[in-house]
């Protein structure tokens, strides 16, 4: 496995997309003091699961979000992405069929990071299980920092051989190891809890076959009640079947009944709606008559009020008889006209008044004749009630 490229964004000293590529042979990378070389190996330590801001130069996990600078705001993400190639040698078993792997690590100002392995999802676990597999790894000795030489040559026994340990790979098999002889632990402990379990339900065993007998006691008892529920049920229905065929038949005299009842309220209705019609157009003449009264009275009062004022007229011609002897006649015979017309309107208005009185009482007449039958419907629709009240009754019985 060999690191092909590594891309940084927002890490550090590295605002903006740094993309550095790590070509076959040996890759070195110069510059002044300052200028970040460290920087690239703390952005591999980190994206190969560092949790330590102490190794990393920091004294927070914040610390390795470009900060800004003199002209340069802060950003909100450190992000670094480290691609690995398959050249043949040791490689993640998970992975043996592809080319690449890029390993991506995102962390935002708010604190939450992300994991990724080919731009999917992943959690750290999968990220040290992948550098687990290859020896190397943010804790292994792929990746020496300044003055880390010295402590291993300085370091007791027991350290070197852990880091040797760390270095050749097999912190993934003791890290296997640990991990069994938890899940053994927890199995023996388990298997003392089901002996305590066993040993409780062997207790409870002749209790539970005691239970047994009365189960099987109670179902046959049960048996014997089912069978007379049965027998009884059986009695009962058909009781409840005779009721059923004579409430039957008394459903279908009330049918009968019904349907003669509503043919008879249909012709009823009918002659009802008639007499209904005859009425309104009574009701019409008169009303007729009635504009036509108004009218003739109208009449008789301008016809009165020109007699009145040709009584003044008179009055004052016999004043003037001596000089306007003419005009007084004139006015004479007007008068008589007048007085002829005003008899003619009053026969007339007699004539209608005659004729409204002989409409009222036909109207009378009519009224009463209507009364009567809507008693009649009132009758029916009560003898329809009690019809149906008597079917939703025996209904009710079924």
């Amino acid at each position: 496995m060999r690191i092909k490229k590594l891309e940084l964004v927002g890490f550090k000293s590295f605002k903006d997309r740094t993309v550095i590529q790590f070509d076959a042979g040996v890759t070195g990378v110069v510059g002044p003091n300052g200028c970040g070389k460290s920087n690239i190996v703390d952005a591999l330590v980190w994206v190969m699961g560092e949790m330590s801001a102490k190794h990393l130069r920091g004294s927070s996990m914040e610390d390795v979000i470009f900060a800004g600078a003199e002209g340069y705001a802060p950003v909100g993400m450190a992000e670094v992405s480290l691609t690995l190639e398959n050249d043949g040698g040791p490689f993640p078993v998970k992975y043996l069929n592809h080319s690449e792997i890029m390993v991506t690590r995102r962390l935002h100002r708010s604190g939450e990071s992300e994991y990724l392995i080919n731009k999917e999802s992943a959690r750290l676990r999968d990220i040290h299980e992948i550098f687990m597999d290859t020896g190397a790894g943010s804790k292994g000795f792929s990746i020496i920092e300044q003055g880390a030489i010295g402590k291993i040559v300085t370091a007791k026994p027991e350290d070197r051989r852990s880091l040797i340990e760390e270095a050749a790979g097999i912190t993934k098999f003791k890290a296997r190891k640990r991990e069994s002889v938890r899940k053994l632990s927890a199995t023996e402990s388990n298997l003392v809890r089901l002996q305590d379990i066993i040993g409780e339900l062997k207790r409870q065993l002749d209790s539970l076959q005691r239970q047994a007998q009365r189960a099987e006691r109670y179902r046959k008892i049960k048996r014997e009640a089912e069978d007379i529920d049965l027998w009884v049920s059986s009695r009962e229905y058909l009781e409840l079947k005779e009721k059923l065929e004579t409430a039957q038949r008394d459903y279908e005299q009330a049918q009968a009944q019904e349907v003669e009842a509503s043919s008879g309220l249909g012709q009823q209705e009918a002659d009802l709606q008639e007499l209904r019609s005859k009425a309104l157009e009574k009701e019409k003449v008169i009303e007729d008559f009635r504009v036509q009264l108004q009218e003739n009275q109208t009449k008789v009062r301008d016809k009165e009020n020109a007699i009145q004022e040709l009584r003044f007229e008179i009055e004052q011609a016999k004043r003037s008889k001596e000089m306007a002897g003419s005009l007084y006649d004139e006015n004479k015979i007007r008068e008589q006209t007048l007085l002829t017309d005003f008899n003619g309107v009053v026969e007339r208005l007699a004539g209608i008044e005659t004729e409204e009185r002989e409409l009222s009482t036909q109207y009378k007449n009519e009224k009463e004749k209507y009364d009567l039958k809507q008693q009649r419907i009132q009758q029916c629709d009560d003898g329809l009630s009690d019809s149906r009240r008597e079917l939703l009754t025996v209904t009710g019985a079924e």
